[in-house]
């Protein structure tokens, strides 16, 4: 009967820390991929940094802040990378039941994003900006290089029209400030 427990503890406690993982949790520890990670924690330390009181946008960035509970931002310039990495994130959002927005093409880049959530397209728990740019080098040779950017905000009812001020206030990646002139796909 112990040994019965013990191994239903054991399985339960294994199933739990697998379901709270990311695909991209991986790509924390790769060398070739730049990764920067936020937990709630240092969130409240950055909406205490030069913040007015007085302010309403830095009154809005603070209520912004309060709703995140963490913040995942990846790059890479390595093609075999950028192939896993997109793989993780299609194959993460499918199966997750992320509602797929996509913002046109600009140039050689292809900015997604990817919303969990309620109906609503200006409220959502969860968000992934997924960016890929494709840049066609052609000075002495005639090949392409790709770089691809994912960006994972997780929280509760975020107000997606004021994610810009995540740019402004914490040097996010420009992209996101598309999240403005979203249209569901």
């Amino acid at each position: 009967m112990r040994k019965w427990f013990l191994f239903y503890l054991l399985y339960s406690m294994g199933t739990v820390f697998m379901v709270s993982q990311t695909p991209t949790n991986a790509l924390e520890n790769n060398y070739k991929v730049t990764s920067t990670v936020i937990g709630k924690p240092m969130l409240l330390v950055a909406q205490r940094v030069n913040i007015n009181k007085n302010n309403e946008k830095d009154i809005e960035f603070v209520n912004l802040v309060n709703q995140l509970d963490s913040l995942k931002v990846f790059t890479t310039k390595d093609r075999q990378i950028v192939d896993e990495i997109s793989e993780m994130v299609y194959g993460y959002v499918h199966n997750r039941g992320f509602k797929e927005y996509e913002i046109d093409k600009v140039y050689d880049e292809d900015v997604e994003f990817f919303i969990n959530g309620d109906s609503d397209m200006n409220v959502a728990d969860n968000l992934v900006m997924f960016v890929k740019e494709r840049r066609r080098i052609s000075f002495f040779w005639n090949k392409q290089r790709y770089t691809t950017l994912t960006l994972e905000l997780y929280g509760k009812n975020m107000d997606l029209k004021k994610l810009p001020l995540l740019v402004e206030k914490m040097g996010l990646p420009e992209e996101l400030n598309r999240i403005v002139n979203l249209e569901e796909k």
